[in-house]
């Protein structure tokens, strides 16, 4: 599955990511302005005009603007394929074309002035209008920023020519494929400090195990391990009958939880859609009941009835699942001529 993000740039910088997250983002530019009075002072100036590139003569005073776009990656995974880059541009005003460049971000405006023109190049002599370009040098900008920024450039070509001045509106469209990451957990802890075991593409593995930037379309077998103990001393079994809410599954969480299913085994195929999330073998605690009675008679403890079936007490050795019933009635008896009755 791939994934596009839109990051378009003009005076304000429009960030638009699309299918994943859907949200949109805007960050800045500086248009860096030198600014010549009549007496031939000259001065470095933030946003001075409405245009991003070129030269614009005034009443008292000239101004060539350059502007640097600082592009938000943020929001890209970092564990993705950059497939490609584009740079899509619409150029407005004169006949004269534009390069674009790979700069680094600083406050000194007269530093970011000089440093816009003589920065490492990645297009040039672009025409005015509208389109898009692309090449290896800005994908792999994007490959090594991704959850970081980056800067671009543009600067007139002719920007020492009076009438040179343009808008300039920047985006990068980002075609990516997602490389998901996902866990496979139980939903106990074992006394050794793992989350016991799970059986994952036929071998063993202690829990928590992490798949990390796995490729689309692979396959992964799941199968829980039963029984196991936990750090409390409970046998985990993987319940398959009883009521309902005790019923062991396979859930997937990401924020909340989606069932699989109720088979000790699940295979799934890998989709964008595992990225962050993880797979969870929920399995029950089995706990081994002793039931008796509180009277002594003559060193037997009596009868008692459990499920139905009068016992000696005590009787012990009764698995019974987390939130399953065991019936237990006690029983009027006699012994040495005594009576014992039992009252609410």
């Amino acid at each position: 599955m791939k994934n596009s993000f839109l990051l378009f740039s003009s005076l304000i910088i429009i960030l638009s990511i699309c299918e994943l997250f859907g949200t949109t983002i805007y960050p800045s530019n500086t248009i860096v302005g030198l600014k010549i009075d009549n007496n031939g002072n000259r001065t470095y100036v933030s946003d001075g005009d409405l245009y991003n590139i070129g030269t614009a003569v005034y009443v008292n005073y000239s101004m060539t603007d350059r502007t640097e776009y600082k592009f938000n990656l943020t929001g890209i995974p970092s564990n993705c394929i950059i497939n490609n880059v584009y740079l899509t541009y619409t150029i407005s005003n004169g006949p004269f074309n534009v390069n674009i460049t790979e700069n680094s971000n600083t406050s000194d405006l007269a530093t970011l002035y000089n440093r816009l023109g003589q920065s490492n190049q990645l297009f040039s002599n672009i025409g005015y209008g509208t389109s898009s370009v692309s090449s290896s040098s800005l994908t792999s900008l994007v490959n090594n920023n991704k959850g970081g920024y980056i800067f671009l450039d543009a600067f007139s070509t002719a920007e020492s020519e009076i009438g040179s001045s343009a808008i300039v509106a920047l985006g990068l469209i980002v075609d990516y494929t997602l490389l998901p990451s996902f866990t496979i957990d139980n939903n106990f802890q074992a006394s050794d400090g793992s989350d016991g075991k799970v059986i994952i593409n036929g071998a063993q593995q202690s829990a928590p195990y992490h798949f990390n930037n796995m490729n689309q379309g692979t396959n992964i077998s799941l199968q829980a391990v039963s029984p196991q103990t936990d750090n409390l001393g409970y046998q985990r079994i993987w319940n398959t009958s009883g009521v309902q809410n005790s019923l062991s599954s396979w859930e997937q969480y990401n924020g909340s939880y989606n069932f699989k299913t109720n088979s000790s085994q699940y295979n799934f195929t890998v989709s964008a859609s595992d990225n962050a999330t993880t797979y969870i073998a929920e399995s029950m605690k089995s706990c081994n009941i002793t039931v008796q009675n509180s009277l002594d008679i003559g060193g037997n403890g009596g009868s008692i009835k459990v499920n139905g079936n009068t016992v000696s007490s005590p009787s012990s050795g009764y698995q019974v699942v987390e939130q399953n019933p065991i019936a237990v009635q006690a029983l009027d008896q006699t012994s040495n001529g005594k009576q014992y009755y039992f009252h609410n």
